[in-house]
């Protein structure tokens, strides 16, 4: 039997790429691939912008600043 991780994000979530002052995003769809053993997380940051595909450790749950 396979162990798959528990996803760090659920379905409309709101989160941050980790680019600094990025905008605020909702998850969309939560994808795991058993071959990578990783999650992977479609996300929107507002209607008239497209859909991004990004990995756990592409996101966070809070903003990151410039220094």
């Amino acid at each position: 039997m396979y162990n798959m991780k528990q996803p760090k994000f659920n379905i409309s979530d709101k989160v941050y790429h980790i680019t600094p002052e990025s905008e605020q995003g909702t998850v969309l769809e939560a994808t795991y691939s058993l071959l990578y053993n990783r999650w992977l997380y479609r996300v929107t940051f507002g209607l008239r912008d497209n859909d991004y595909d990004y990995y756990e450790h592409e996101l966070s749950e809070t903003i990151k600043f410039k220094k």
